[in-house]
């Protein structure tokens, strides 16, 4: 013990003996120095078992020396230590304890940290400042290096900046403008009242978008889509004004191109409408008269003829008819086209109009050998639909089914009722049927496809082109499926009631 404390006294050091109860045995003048006591003090009170033990525990369990550091939060200022305790094994004095005061040292590393961290927020300001910059030149060039005219004006018009796409677009330098009224910037309308529409827009402080027509520099016209909006500043006062403008001379240029053609288009539909009234009224009055006198020679009321005279009449006679029909085509296209056909649409009886339609077309059908089915599927009969026109939708049908079947097929006229608002009509037979490549085509105006069992196309290919818009007209639908060899189906479908817009579907 007296080894102990000779070493200590003489060591430069806080130093103190404790013993198994942790409590004090000796101490030297530094430690008793550090805490500002005597060392009699020491021996009369233990350390915080609390605190320490577990660090005196590990010094002893090991035989290192085990160093943890402590901060004295009962003085006015806090004190840091690092505490230093080793196992003293086989002596009175169970554990060597040295104490530092890293105070000072920690203030120093605190200031140091401070530092530190105000670098590292200066470094990140630079950064930010650069990378702000950066983005401020980009944004610069692409205002001064942007096709649209920009400008820049104080609150009582000033202009204040343009960049080089107004110099391109309206003739002046920066130099003629910068400084100057954005009154030097002549309008090629006198008095133009939009520019009162402007200043009562920003005085609401709100945008502005509208066109313009502006004077170049030289004087030539330019037609721009502006978009004038007021600056604010970081207090929310309006100080400036921004004026972004498109060249839209070109657009301006087809759009009037374009209402000059539509323009034109509606007055050669007009003459065209006059043009096939006229044709029509002009051709169908004279081939009345001659199929009517035809009639009267064949019938025989102007005397007998011989056979020769009867076939020649009878080819004037078709031929007349055909004509008729070619002109009755035109002018019922050209009505529906124009949206002029007049239709008595109503409710009546669609399976007794079927029935006519093939007690009139069965004895037609028999000179062919073709045989005409009727087929109801429903128990329903009434419709909403055009007598006449309908009519003339299925005529047209089962003309085309009449000369498209070889002798002895058959032709079926379907009525069925797929849902609760539509009857569905089929036309289908069992004749040389359409080419997939031309079945696309089948209703455009003047489409012909060829038939095998003539020598020679007949009608005028407006036949389905008008049932198409007819059913339509009747907010009905038509399709149409067909395999070469096999057959053509026509399918149409007619509302049962009256309807404004629906969606149908049509199945095979």
């Amino acid at each position: 013990m007296k080894h102990y404390k000779n070493i200590i006294s003489g060591f430069p050091g806080a130093v103190a003996l404790l013993d198994s109860s942790f409590l004090f045995m000796m101490v030297n003048d530094a430690f008793a120095d550090q805490f500002h006591c005597e060392g009699v003090f020491f021996s009369a009170f233990g350390v915080d078992k609390d605190v320490f033990e577990s660090y005196f525990a590990r010094a002893k369990t090991t035989g290192d020396k085990v160093s943890f550091e402590w901060i004295d939060r009962q003085k006015k200022h806090l004190q840091a230590y690092e505490i230093t305790v080793s196992y003293l094994p086989d002596e009175a004095a169970e554990y060597l304890v040295v104490v530092q005061n890293i105070s000072s040292m920690i203030g120093n590393l605190k200031v140091l940290n401070e530092k530190t961290y105000e670098l590292i927020q200066e470094k990140e300001q630079v950064k930010e400042i650069r990378e702000i910059n950066e983005k401020l030149r980009d944004f610069q060039l692409a205002i001064e290096n942007s096709s649209h005219s920009m400008i820049i004006t104080s609150l009582d018009g000033t202009i204040e900046f343009v960049n080089k796409g107004f110099e391109q677009n309206m003739g002046y330098s920066r130099e003629e403008v910068v400084g100057k009224n954005s009154t030097v910037l002549q309008s090629a309308i006198p008095n133009n009242p939009v520019y009162k529409e402007i200043t009562e827009v920003l005085k609401k402080k709100k945008t502005w978008i509208g066109e313009l027509k502006n004077k170049r520099k030289d004087g030539s016209t330019i037609w721009e889509k502006a978009t004038v909006s007021p600056i604010f500043n970081e207090e929310g006062k309006m100080y400036k004004f921004i004026t972004v403008k498109e060249d839209i001379g070109k657009e301006k240029k087809i759009l009037e191109n374009l209402e000059a053609s539509y323009k034109k288009l509606q007055e050669l539909d007009k003459k065209k409408d006059e043009f096939v009234s006229v044709v029509s009224h002009e051709l169908r009055t004279p081939l009345t008269v001659i199929q009517g006198y035809c009639s009267l020679f064949l019938d025989g009321n102007f005397g007998d003829m011989n056979e020769n005279q009867k076939k020649y009449l009878t080819k004037i006679l078709n031929n007349s008819q055909q004509l008729l029909g070619l002109v009755n085509d035109v002018l019922d296209l050209s009505k529906l086209e124009a949206k002029k056909m007049i239709l008595d649409l109503k409710k009546q009886n669609f399976t007794a109009f079927l029935q006519n339609i093939h007690e009139d077309f069965a004895l037609f059908y028999q000179e062919k050998k073709l045989s005409l089915i009727f087929d109801i599927q429903t128990a329903e009969t009434m419709a909403f639909f055009d007598e006449n026109k309908l009519r003339q939708v299925l005529q047209n049908l089962l003309s085309n089914a009449y000369k498209f079947t070889p002798e002895g097929k058959k032709v079926f006229l379907r009525l069925r009722l797929q849902d609760d608002d539509f009857f569905y009509c089929d036309v289908e037979d069992e004749g040389v049927g359409i080419p997939q490549d031309k079945i696309h085509t089948v209703f455009e105006k003047f489409s012909q496809v060829e038939n095998p069992l003539q020598r020679q196309s007949e009608g005028t290919g407006l036949g389905l082109s008008i049932v198409k818009l007819l059913i339509s007209e009747m907010k009905g639908s038509i399709v149409v499926s067909s395999e070469e060899g096999v057959g053509t189906k026509f399918t149409f479908a007619i509302p049962k009631n009256s309807v404004q817009s629906q969606q149908i579907h049509l199945d095979f």
